[in-house]
């Protein structure tokens, strides 16, 4: 049997190896998260469709917002800027809202392009780090659970900081989208759940469609009230520049989306917190 004093340093060692592991992923996810800011420029070769499917999310989060009384609320990350817009010129909906971003240099470019009332405030943090005593009303995971390394354990994590009642609102790209199913009948494509070199320039880990995230999300002590389609896509993002359809057809394909969930090329969902 090991002495107590070899016991101390045996676990002096392994505090330190676990605080340099931490230390060495933090840098790795900072790392990626500043990576990422290019895929977030109009260059990007999906830039269109993301937009329209980040506008869509925007404004159907309003609109569950402007249903319900929030007193805070609460967003994980940044990303293209549109929510955060969205939501900023919308600012009556809410008494106080935080965001959690773990790029400085993501930070640095809202500031720049948005200017911020006094009751929202910027937590410059890993989501997986971020830590608080408040309990918040709404928390908005907008295209978030697809890039991180562990879902569960991170829905778990923000589940405590949600008030009992409180309103859960989750993004994410869908795997059986209407372009990607089709794609794959068409034996385009092998595997709809398959990341792209697309999808890895975005810091993409995984692709969800619904029945994959009903079955995440119910797993935590929560209850789905709404999903909610994320336009309506087609066809690939190549073959719908080369149709040079007017916007009216895209705003079209975005309001269809709406009604078909399981097939919108991403998948926004609603779940309240156990009581």
């Amino acid at each position: 049997m090991k002495s107590k004093t070899g016991q101390t340093i045996l676990l002096k060692k392994f505090s330190r190896k676990r605080e340099k592991e931490l230390s060495r992923n933090k840098e790795r996810i900072t790392k990626l998260l500043d990576s990422l800011t290019s895929g977030y420029e109009e260059s990007f070769p999906f830039a269109m469709e993301n937009k329209l499917m980040h506008q869509t999310f925007a404004t159907q989060l309003c609109t569950v917002l402007n249903c319900s009384q929030v007193e805070s609320l609460l967003s994980l990350g940044i990303g293209h800027q549109i929510v955060i817009n969205e939501l900023v010129q919308n600012e009556h909906l809410y008494t106080s809202y935080h965001i959690v971003e773990g790029s400085s240099k993501i930070i640095q470019t809202l500031k720049r392009n948005v200017k911020l009332p006094d009751k929202v405030t910027i937590f410059e943090s890993l989501f997986e780090e971020f830590q608080t005593d408040k309990l918040y009303d709404v928390i908005e995971m907008g295209f978030v659970l697809e890039h991180v390394d562990s879902p569960e354990m991170l829905l778990q994590k923000y589940l405590q900081m949600l008030r009992p009642g409180g309103l859960l609102i989750v993004a994410v790209p869908n795997a059986r989208s209407m372009h990607r199913t089709l794609g794959l009948k068409a034996g385009l494509i092998s595997d709809i759940y398959r990341l792209s070199k697309y999808d890895l320039e975005l810091g993409h880990q995984r692709y969800y469609d619904m029945d994959r995230l009903t079955h995440l999300l119910t797993s935590h002590p929560i209850e789905i009230e709404q999903r909610i389609g994320l336009y309506l896509k087609p066809f690939t993002s190549k073959q719908l520049q080369k149709l040079e359809l007017p916007e009216s057809v895209h705003r079209a394909l975005c309001s269809l989306g709406l009604e078909y969930p399981e097939i919108g090329s991403g998948m926004m969902v609603v779940a309240r917190k156990n009581a």
